[in-house]
């Protein structure tokens, strides 16, 4: 059983003020006014011992503090200097098995923090001061590592904290540690050239009883206190002296930073007054020793406020004049950060590889090695930068702490490459080290994720409940929010809107997922149209409109996310799911409901949207409908589109037999043998066989192969195929047996045709022409005539004209000149120039033929009376 304890001390410190004392020369005003005590420790009946930490934060560096051990009793003393206001002794009990209690005692020069052990050895300890705060982590001797690759029975039990106690508690997590003697406390480091004292321009100067240096010192208190506007008030009145003043520089410098801090909370408003001072300062003294600090202040200022180019102009400026001190380090980070953002990835690799070379100083390396991990993280390199990361963190496990970013990206890289303990293990750590992250909800999400991976849902499920809570309105709140949304659909949980509750749940933040859905769009709608938030939001309300029917929904949105997001880098392969799940639905609908026109209309209308699906189903149900309303081009066309995304062997035969009579009437005669050929293969019981064994025959027939033609027809007649198509076999198989000269069967066949056609109830537009045609080329014109005058009357426009046409020519082969003439002048009189252009031409050489006949020998012609005796019978 695993017992979490820690200690949680607030002293808040009146009117502080920094005191010089001989021994400790080297203070710059730094004090620490609020002492935040956290021990925070693990204990376990047995024998595995972990580490304690203390983490003294203050308001300012911390710049000068000791250690020291005494034996009798067994003792550690932490001395911070620079409190003053002495308070009384405060003692407060601790429960562990090395520490009986601490103690705070408040003296005139320092604060000491006494432990108090229970052992008689003093256990290794390591104190570390870094970003106003002071570390202390106590090692038992023989701690083991908590954390052993491939030893989960050794890790950290973050997995049993209750989300809410993660933030409330602001615990250390202390799973490393390092090994005794290998860092003394204080341990001083080599200052690179051309480095200064960080604090220099904000150190208090020696009071000489002049009256500039009293308002310089009245501005520094007021600096160090935080109170701007009386810091400001001082700096102005040593920066309108003459340049030459004794503090003017530093009054110029100052001011600027002083403006910078007080207006922190509000820089897009004020950026341009800031960056003047600063400008100004620089102008006014371009060669001091303050200009480079400037320059980054600068380059940062327009960091914060995403104005990333002009960032790079300010630490380019500052690295042409410094290449070496941290300043220069400074700015180098800070331009690897802006060419991530930019997508320069190789560009930053190549800056973080030359801060490992040129900076040797351990601290620098570790944040150089620790930029150039969070690189090969965003290029993916994943395992490399997790062996960058560990390697830092095996050799210096202090790092952790003092570098809460190399937890984050460890936990980043554990996370993508499925590691789900070890990701959140380390972003646990980093999030209870930074709970005021900017990205604190991502982090909590991801920790959630890492839960919802591993199949502990109630875990995930409280973490998502914790960023809502926490971090509303976020990017992180609104992923947390889908990722509930996706788990109701997964049937992973329920909301109370009429299912289960969760007992854990403390507030209704989780709807039904369409209505959550629908709240997020409706917030994000209104911003940045590229948020990817948004095109995944989008993307599921689509999901989950078209899952409750709701396919007119489900298009508009999809239309929405293509029109807002219009390249889909992101989501292009669930964006052509979606679509085309929702097209097959929505089509498929129409076709049953036998709405044909909308479905050819949405496709003439959204023909874009047909471009992204990865289906042909849609296309192939517009084909069909535009087959019903007997558009056979239009469908044609879809069908054509729609062959490339199919194999042969889920090609359907309506595809297949509308290319193949393509092929042939193009004279590509293997490649209709090919289609129907297919038909019969793979769909031998589709009602199309028949269809494909015509579509042969008539390939044999333009081969004039006339007998191989007529046993095809004979066997599409065989399938037994509706009548309509019955009528056209027929039909084809007479003109076979014409060519054959097998004229008793053509017979035969005609007049089967001639039978079946008036019980079809959509014969083919030309069947009945094709029909005449074939009882002429018989030697029976007046049956052709007879069926041609049937059908005129079922014709209007140009067809109607065509097939009167045809009755003229008729009348011509039977000798009946009058009665051809009169149709062709019918049709020379209509409003169709083409059908009127050959009735001319036909009546001028009937008028040229009874002039060169008049002039011939009486008898010489071909009979009057032939033509005449043809004629009796005729119908109409």
């Amino acid at each position: 059983m695993v017992t979490l304890f820690f200690i949680l001390i607030m002293l808040v410190l009146s009117s502080p003020r920094a005191v010089a004392a001989d021994n400790h020369p080297a203070r710059y005003g730094g004090r620490t006014d609020r002492l935040l005590l956290i021990a925070y420790g693990m204990h376990e009946s047995g024998h595995d011992r972990k580490p304690i930490a203390i983490e003294i934060p203050g308001d300012g560096r911390i710049l000068d503090y000791s250690t020291s051990t005494m034996l009798s009793p067994p003792r550690i003393a932490i001395d911070i200097f620079g409190i003053t206001d002495p308070f009384r002794t405060m003692m407060t009990p601790v429960r562990h098995e090395y520490v009986k209690d601490v103690r705070i005692g408040f003296h005139q020069d320092r604060v000491r923090i006494v432990l108090d052990l229970k052992t008689d050895e003093i256990p290794s300890f390591t104190a570390w001061a870094y970003d106003q705060r002071l570390l202390i982590v106590l090692n038992p001797r023989d701690t083991q590592r908590a954390r052993v690759r491939g030893n989960r029975q050794a890790q950290g039990s973050f997995d049993e904290i209750e989300p809410k106690t993660i933030v409330e508690r602001k615990a250390l997590e202390i799973a490393a540690t390092a090994p005794s003697g290998r860092y003394r406390p204080g341990m001083a480091r080599s200052p690179r050239k051309k480095d200064y004292p960080p604090d220099r321009l904000t150190q208090l100067p020696a009071d000489d009883g002049r009256e500039d240096t009293a308002i310089l010192i009245r501005g520094l208190n007021a600096y160090h206190a935080r109170d701007w506007r009386g810091a400001i008030d001082n700096f102005e009145r040593l920066a309108a002296s003459k340049s030459g003043g004794r503090h003017a520089e530093r009054a110029h410098f100052l001011l600027a930073k002083s403006y910078d801090h007080l207006y922190s909370s509000s820089l897009l408003d004020r950026l341009g007054e800031i960056k003047g001072r600063y400008e100004a300062a620089i102008s006014e003294f371009p060669h001091s020793s303050f200009v480079a600090d400037a320059l980054l202040a600068l380059g940062n200022l327009c960091f914060k406020t995403q104005n990333y180019f002009e960032a790079l102009g300010y630490y380019n400026l500052l690295l042409k004049k410094d290449t070496e001190s941290n300043r220069a380090f400074e700015a180098m980070i800070q331009k690897i950060k802006i060419l991530l953002l930019k997508g320069r990835k190789k560009e930053a690799l190549s800056i973080a590889r030359h801060l490992t070379r040129a900076f040797p100083d351990p601290e620098l390396q570790i944040r150089a090695k620790t930029a150039m991990a969070m690189v090969l993280y965003e290029m993916n390199s994943f395992r490399k930068s997790l062996e960058l990361l560990t390697g830092i963190e095996v050799s210096r496990p202090e790092t952790v702490y003092l570098y809460p970013e190399i937890s984050l990206y460890l936990g980043h890289n554990y996370y993508e490459l499925g590691d789900n303990a070890m990701a959140r293990e380390n972003l646990i750590r980093f999030y209870n080290i930074r709970p005021d992250s900017p990205s604190g909800d991502y982090i909590l999400t991801k920790i959630a994720d890492t839960y919802r991976n591993e199949g502990a849902i109630h875990n995930a499920v409280k973490f998502y409940e914790l960023v809502l809570d926490r971090h509303p309105g976020t990017e992180g709140a609104i992923i947390s929010q889908l990722r509930l949304a996706e788990l109701q659909e997964e049937g992973k949980f329920k909301t109370n809107r009429g299912f289960i509750p969760i007992a854990e749940m403390k507030r209704q933040a989780v709807g039904l997922p369409v209505e959550i859905y629908e709240d997020i769009m409706g917030r994000l709608s209104k911003g940045d149209g590229n948020n990817p938030l948004l095109g995944l939001t989008l993307l599921k309300l689509a999901i989950g409109y078209r899952k409750e029917g709701k396919y007119q929904e489900s298009l508009d949105v999809l239309k929405m996310l293509k029109r807002k997001q219009p390249r889909l880098s992101d989501a292009r392969r669930e964006f052509q799911h979606a679509l085309t799940q929702t097209l097959e639905d929505l089509l498929g609908a129409w076709m049953k409901n036998g709405a044909y026109e909308d479905i050819v209309n949405l496709y003439l209308e959204e023909g874009d949207l047909f471009d992204f699906i990865e289906s042909p189903a849609p296309m192939l149900t517009v084909a069909r409908a535009s087959m019903q309303l007997g558009l056979e081009g239009f469908a044609l066309e879809v069908f054509r589109r729609a062959d490339p995304l199919l194999q042969d062997h889920e090609k359907p035969g309506d595809l297949l037999i509308s290319l193949g009579r393509e092929s042939l009437k193009k004279g590509r005669l293997e490649k209709a043998l090919e289609m129907a050929d297919l038909i019969i293969k793979n769909h031998p019981s589709d009602v199309l066989v028949p269809l494909a064994y015509q579509l042969k025959g008539n390939v044999l027939y333009q081969e004039k192969k006339y007998p191989q033609a007529a046993e095809m027809f004979a066997r599409a007649l065989d399938f037994n195929p509706e009548k309509c198509d019955r009528v056209d076999i027929l039909l084809d198989r007479a003109r076979a047996l014409t060519a054959m000269a097998s004229r008793t069967k053509a017979l035969e066949a005609l007049r089967e045709a001639d039978r079946m056609i008036k019980e079809c109830t959509l014969p083919s537009p030309h069947s009945y022409e094709e029909m005449a045609r074939l009882y002429l080329d018989l030697g029976n014109p007046r049956k052709g005539i007879s069926i041609l005058y049937r059908e005129i009357d079922k014709k209007t426009g140009e067809d109607k004209a065509r097939v009167m046409f045809m009755i003229a020519r008729y009348y011509e082969t039977l000798g009946n000149r009058e009665k051809s003439n009169e149709i062709f002048k019918q049709i020379l009189n209509g409003k169709f120039p083409f059908w009127s252009i050959l009735a001319r031409e036909r009546l001028e050489e009937a008028a040229f033929d009874k002039e060169l006949g008049e002039r011939r020998e009486p008898g010489s012609g071909r009979g009057a009376g032939i033509g005449d005796d043809r004629e009796k019978g005729l119908v109409g």
